[in-house]
């Protein structure tokens, strides 16, 4: 049972870690998109 309770908090952290990194990335291409696609309106 001490086990788990050695295991758990670094495995938490990894996906919180993991989470996060994927949720900037994805933020990060919205907001790039988004600033394509006013550009090419520009454009036009």
């Amino acid at each position: 049972m001490s086990i788990f309770i050695f295991i758990l908090p670094p495995l938490l952290l990894l996906h919180y870690v993991i989470c996060l990194s994927s949720l900037v990335h994805f933020l990060h291409h919205m907001r790039d998109s988004e600033h394509e696609m006013q550009e090419t309106i520009h454009d036009l």
